[in-house]
């Protein structure tokens, strides 16, 4: 499991699912285990349905959203 904290940034500017640019400071960002960030609309949709949830981007089992 990784560690997250404040001082961490997703290397990422692109919400991987709809391809917008994120605002790191926004509180509507989820960020996964992997440290991939995504939009939390995006992410609760993608996770929608299916049996394993995984990170769109590096397939990483998404077991916990640290934020």
């Amino acid at each position: 499991m990784s560690n997250f904290n404040e001082q961490d940034q997703p290397a990422d500017l692109l919400c991987a699912i709809c391809m917008e640019v994120r605002d790191v400071r926004s509180q509507d960002n989820r960020v996964l285990e992997c440290m991939h960030a995504l939009y939390e609309e995006c992410i609760d949709k993608w996770f929608e349905g299916r049996t394993q949830k995984r990170c769109p981007i590096c397939h990483h089992e998404a077991s916990a959203i640290l934020r």
